[in-house]
């Protein structure tokens, strides 16, 4: 039923967006912030996100930081990789938060996060402190 909802709405709906910053704010309410203690990068926009997010966690671990990469098509802490199944560019809060979690533990210090426009206007990464933002190609 809710996948049937997820077609009719609009992303940008009030009930859509609601309902995804509540699952943000559960998700944040059961999941310890460990956002704070990991330097968070966020890559958004439209054209580049993929690209610009491998170059940017290739230059951090040339540069021998400890770094997780989230995209649209595998998740990457250290050398340990996992597929992307749900080829989302960015996945429900539950696994955002857990995968920080997740970080932490495996002592990564550096959070290499595509984020979708999406994501951000339906706020699924409600609660993840980001401390550089970058923004890539603007189309339409």
């Amino acid at each position: 039923m809710i996948e049937q909802l997820r077609q009719i709405m609009r992303h940008n709906s009030f009930l859509r967006v609601l309902y995804s910053r509540a699952k943000g704010l559960v998700a944040r309410a059961f999941s310890p912030n460990r956002s704070k203690k990991m330097v968070i990068i966020g890559i958004t926009w439209t054209d580049g996100k993929t690209s610009t997010s491998y170059f940017t966690a290739q230059l951090l671990q040339k540069s021998w930081y400890t770094v997780w990469l989230a995209c649209g098509q595998e998740y990457r802490i250290w050398d340990k990789k996992e597929k992307n199944l749900t080829k989302r560019t960015t996945p429900s809060p539950f696994f955002v938060w857990n995968f920080l979690w997740r970080c932490y533990r495996a002592w990564c210090t550096h959070v290499v996060l595509e984020t979708s426009s999406h994501a951000l206007i339906q706020r699924r990464v409600f609660g993840v402190f980001y401390d550089i933002c970058a923004i890539t190609n603007l189309t339409q």
